[in-house]
C-alpha cells in the first residue's frame, strides 16, 4: 500500500513539474523582450525565446547546438558579465557586443541577468536590449566632433588627446627617461 501511495505520488510531482514548465516556457514565450537562458555551470543554452531567436537570427533547431559563449564577439566580455554574476547575483545594463552564431552579424547589445535556479541547476537568466543603433550613431557623433569634416584628419582637440595619451604611454613604459621625452617618443 505504501509503495502504491508512493509511485501515485512521485507520478502527482511529476506532473506538477511538467505543468509548472509548461507555463513557465508559455510566459517566457509571450514576453515582449528577447530572454535567452543558459546553465551556470557548463554554458549550455536551456531556452530563447521567439523574440531572441528573431534577433539573434537563428531558428528553433539552433538553440540547443550552440552555447552562450557562442553568442559573445569578445570572450573577455562574457567571463567579466560571469564574475560579475557570480559575485553579485544580479547584473543590469551591462554593455557588450554579441554576434548570431550562424550568420555571425555583430550587434550591440545591453544585457540585464539574474542567476535562477532552474528544474534544480543554475541558470544564467538574460533579458536582451538591441542597442546596435544607438551605438553606431554615437560613433559617428563622435567621428564628426574629432575630425575635421573638410580633410577627415583629427581636429585640434582629437590631436592633442591623442599625442597626450601617447606621451602618458611613453612616460609609463619606458620609466628610465624619469618624464622626459626624448625625440624618439614623438
Amino acid at each position: 500500500v505504501q509503495a502504491r501511495f508512493m509511485r501515485a505520488y512521485c507520478a502527482t510531482l511529476t506532473s506538477q513539474l511538467e505543468e509548472e514548465k509548461k507555463r513557465r516556457t508559455l510566459f517566457w514565450d509571450i514576453a515582449p523582450f528577447p530572454i535567452l537562458v543558459s546553465k551556470l555551470l557548463d554554458d549550455s543554452v536551456i531556452y530563447i525565446n521567439p523574440m531572441a531567436r528573431e534577433m539573434l537570427k537563428i531558428g528553433d533547431q539552433d538553440i540547443l547546438q550552440f552555447h552562450l559563449s557562442d553568442y559573445f564577439s569578445d570572450a573577455v566580455k562574457r567571463g567579466e558579465l560571469v564574475e560579475k554574476v557570480r559575485k553579485d547575483k544580479i547584473v543590469d545594463n551591462f554593455e557588450v557586443q554579441m554576434r548570431s552564431p550562424r550568420s555571425n552579424e555583430r550587434m550591440w547589445l545591453n544585457l540585464s541577468a539574474r542567476v535562477v535556479e532552474l528544474d534544480g541547476e543554475l541558470a544564467l537568466y538574460l533579458n536582451l536590449h538591441n542597442i546596435t543603433e544607438q551605438k553606431n550613431t554615437e560613433e559617428k557623433l563622435f567621428i564628426q566632433a574629432s575630425t575635421d569634416t573638410l580633410t577627415g584628419l583629427n581636429n585640434r582637440r582629437q590631436f592633442e588627446s591623442l599625442f597626450n595619451q601617447a606621451i602618458a604611454n611613453d612616460v609609463i613604459n619606458r620609466p628610465e627617461t624619469n618624464g622626459v621625452v626624448s625625440h624618439g617618443s614623438i
